[in-house]
This record gives structure tokens, sequence and C-alpha cells, in this order.
């Protein structure tokens, strides 16, 4: 689900010219499925096998991955705001991104329905 979801992702920054208002129904929604992974990928790892069980070594660890995320975002954000100012980057390099994000996740999906 979680390859799926980066793939639906790039694919609709193709076909769709604005963002949609539900956008951030969609965001939420794929954090809720990346999460769930990631909690999967935890306990996989025996991670609930302490005293706390998952809930705390899952909270610590998102607490990580989102403190990180907002570093990469504060960084990169103000870049990518400007780049769009440039009708050029825009016109051009916008799909080239999306159909790469599109691809990944493709190139991931398939890969672990192959694993599976």
């Amino acid at each position: 689900m979680i390859a799926a979801s980066i793939t639906y992702v790039g694919i609709e920054n193709l076909f769709r010219k604005e963002s949609p208002k539900w956008r951030s129904l969609i965001a939420f929604s794929f954090g809720l499925v990346h999460g769930l992974g990631f909690a999967d990928a935890l306990r996989e790892l025996g991670i609930n096998s302490g005293r706390f069980g998952i809930v705390v070594p899952l909270v610590g660890f998102n607490l990580g991955v989102e403190l990180g995320q907002l570093c990469v975002a504060a960084m990169v954000l103000p870049i990518l705001w400007n780049l769009r100012r440039n009708p050029v980057f825009v016109r051009r390099w916008i799909p080239v991104c999306s159909v790469a994000v599109a691809f990944a996740g493709s190139y991931w999906m398939v890969e672990r329905i192959m694993q599976d």
C-alpha cells in the first residue's frame, strides 16, 4: 500500500493541474498507511518485546521521523516555492519529477509483490 500510494501521488501530479480540495485527506490517509507499515516493520524487529510494549518505541520512532521530515521540509520547501515562480520549471520539471516519483513507487510496489 505504501508504494501504491507513492505511485498514485506521482500520477495525480501529472493529470491534475491544481491541487484538489481533498488533497489533505489523501495526505493524511497515505501518512496513516505509511505509519502502519513502519509499525509493522518495528514489530518484526522485536520492538514490542520490552517493558512498555510497542507504544513507547513507536511514539519515539514516529517523533524522530516527523522531526527529520520537518528539517528536510524547512530546507527544501523555500527552494521549491521559489522554483514554482519560474514557468519553465513548472512546465518541464514538475512533470519530470512526477514521473520519477510514479516510477519509483511502481518499482517498489512490483518489488514487494514479487517478494511475497
